[in-house]
């Protein structure tokens, strides 16, 4: 995978930084083996780009019961990541996460399909941007104008994380349905988030689907922030 942007901006307020191009890399590589009603999976993922290097991984356990309406699934993740930044090459934090999911998915009829997923992840190191600064004595808090100091962003170097996640899809006949979606998210920063999405889709031709979709999201902020 080669992903290539343009014409991006690092942090216009903080920074007003100007247009960049930057190129990432990624492979990816996943081996998956089935016995009877059991899936097995294994995953590997190596990206790089010009101030972040990630590896990671996970290994990931499937169970179809009650004929397939019901499956089971859990997820152990991990990775280990180095974050640098652009121009400053002696600069380079390193960060991880280990992290765990469990699933479970229910066909309630033919035409209904529920999930609920729970996940929790652990975050170690370096959690900060290392391209916002603040200006002690500015205006607005960015670093232009007069300012007696300008220090780099500082966040905690440990995060717990939790995740409940709820999905429902439905069938409206043979060629439509709609499904909607819910997301509640908690950290021990003290953040919260809460995240619904709803779509509707639509196959006008067998190999063509159409879909709208709406998502809408709300977070709170981090106990240890200030202006």
């Amino acid at each position: 995978t080669v992903d290539v942007w343009t014409s991006a901006s690092i942090d216009i307020r903080t920074s007003a930084s100007k247009a960049i191009t930057e190129q990432r890399d990624e492979i990816d590589a996943t081996i998956e083996h089935t016995v009877h009603n059991t899936r097995l999976t294994g995953a590997y993922r190596y990206s790089t780009e010009p101030d972040y290097e990630s590896h990671g991984g996970t290994l990931g356990l499937e169970l179809d019961l009650a004929d397939r309406s019901t499956t089971l699934g859990a997820t152990l993740l991990g990775s280990f990541d180095a974050v640098g930044r652009v121009g400053d090459p002696a600069f380079s934090r390193g960060t991880r996460l280990f992290g765990a999911r469990a699933s479970i998915a229910q066909v309630l009829d033919r035409d209904t399909l529920v999930q609920a997923i729970y996940e929790i992840g652990q975050q170690q190191g370096y959690l900060s941007s290392p391209y916002r600064f603040v200006g002690i004595g500015s205006a607005d808090g960015s670093c232009r104008g007069a300012v007696t100091h300008c220090v780099p962003e500082t966040n905690p170097e440990a995060r717990l994380k939790h995740a409940l996640v709820a999905r429902g899809r439905r069938a409206l006949g043979k060629r439509s349905s709609v499904g909607a979606g819910y997301r509640f998210y908690i950290d021990d920063w003290d953040l919260i988030s809460h995240t619904a999405d709803a779509d509707i889709a639509w196959l006008p031709l067998r190999d063509l689907s159409l879909a709208l979709r709406y998502r809408f999201y709300w977070q709170g902020a981090a106990a240890h922030y200030r202006a």
